[in-house]
């Protein structure tokens, strides 16, 4: 009987899987030599140098603005999901994720282009991670350093010294790695005290 362990069963709507496929490919070569790595990567990891962006800062606001573009983008195309006063905060994900169950999201993903770089998968993971990015530059501790393309962009904690990539968490939850409510994974991210315990074991 051999010892080698059996290869893991291959899953096409991994949230590696779905980076690869929907993302990787839109990558400018430095911005791949850059990254290093064409796995999604932690959604909250130890912060390692200095924290800046490597964007000139003239590219810097052309990012925020890319940003604040996709949260109002998910205010129009998400209004479904919208509260009475019309905020996107909690209320709004946790309508937001009542709807998107798993099988919502692959249903989503087989329908999708993925050559196509405004495809409807692409566009909600880039819509919903801008939300999420949003709340959190609200929060203690966080701000955002844009970075290119803009799903890269993150919100560090210097203090902490910790890295919060919202794109990588929305990715995440509309996958089969779902491994939480992103709602809760919101609410921790924003409590200063408590980030900490998101790092990846």
């Amino acid at each position: 009987m051999s010892d080698v362990p059996p290869e893991p069963a291959y899953d096409a709507f991994s949230a590696d899987e779905l980076f690869k496929e929907f993302f990787w490919r839109w990558y400018k070569p430095l911005e791949r030599e850059v990254r290093g790595r064409d796995a999604l990567g932690d959604d909250v990891e130890p912060l390692s140098g200095s924290g800046e962006s490597r964007l000139p800062s003239y590219v810097r606001g052309n990012v925020l603005r890319q940003l604040a573009r996709m949260t109002d983008a998910a205010r129009q195309d998400q209004a479904s999901y919208l509260p009475p006063n019309g905020e996107l905060g909690f209320e709004w994900l946790r309508a937001f994720e009542e709807h998107y169950s798993v099988r919502e999201a692959q249903n989503l993903v087989v329908a999708a282009d993925a050559e196509n770089s405004t495809n409807d998968f692409v566009v909600l993971v880039c819509e919903l991670g801008a939300v999420v990015g949003a709340l959190l530059s609200q929060a203690e501790g966080l701000e955002w350093v844009p970075e290119a393309p803009y799903w890269e962009s993150y919100l560090v904690d210097r203090e902490r010294a910790l890295v919060v990539r919202p794109f990588a968490a929305a990715l995440r939850f509309m996958s089969t790695s779902r491994s939480y409510a992103l709602g809760e994974w919101l609410l921790i991210a924003l409590e200063p005290g408590r980030r900490r315990s998101l790092l990846s074991a």
